[in-house]
């Protein structure tokens, strides 16, 4: 698991054009806690890496204002444990791969799915952008099923 450190992600939030508010938005982090981050005060999770470079990735196709938008204006307001594993299977990961991407112990995720803790905001946010690749790969690199006219 790597944790980025502070350096690493002040350069990714400069290369996407985002200002630590707009890591806020866009992660469900308060300001407090990347200042701290920023610091040296904490460690940076090991799922704000991956957060990081696919909202990169986006900006490269949109500007790093629409991913922003896009991700405030998709992300729901709660995670019900329902929600996420339906997230997590649209998505085409299972429990054991959202764990390993995010640095997240499996154990946490089965108390978050079982009802037993609440999911944290994070957790919605950070499914909002390989949600929306999912979504663009199954309206556009998926061919069209067959019907069965077609079998005949």
């Amino acid at each position: 698991m790597h944790i980025p450190p502070p350096e690493e992600h002040q350069q990714a939030l400069q290369a996407i054009g985002w200002t630590k508010n707009d890591f806020c938005l866009a992660a469900g982090v308060h300001i407090g806690t990347i200042n701290r981050w920023h610091r040296g005060d904490g460690l940076i999770p090991s799922w704000v890496k991956p957060f990081m470079g696919l909202a990169a990735d986006m900006a490269q196709v949109s500007s790093p204002s629409q991913v922003l938008d896009y991700i405030e204006r998709t992300t729901p307001p709660h995670l019900s444990p329902e929600a996420f594993e339906d997230a997590i299977k649209a998505i085409g990961w299972k429990k054991v791969d959202f764990c390993r991407i995010v640095g997240t112990n499996a154990g946490t995720v089965s108390r978050w799915t079982s009802g037993e803790i609440e999911i944290p905001a994070w957790v919605r946010h950070f499914l909002t952008l390989p949600l929306y690749v999912a979504m663009l790969r199954s309206r556009h690199m998926l061919p069209p099923s067959r019907t069965p006219a077609q079998d005949a």
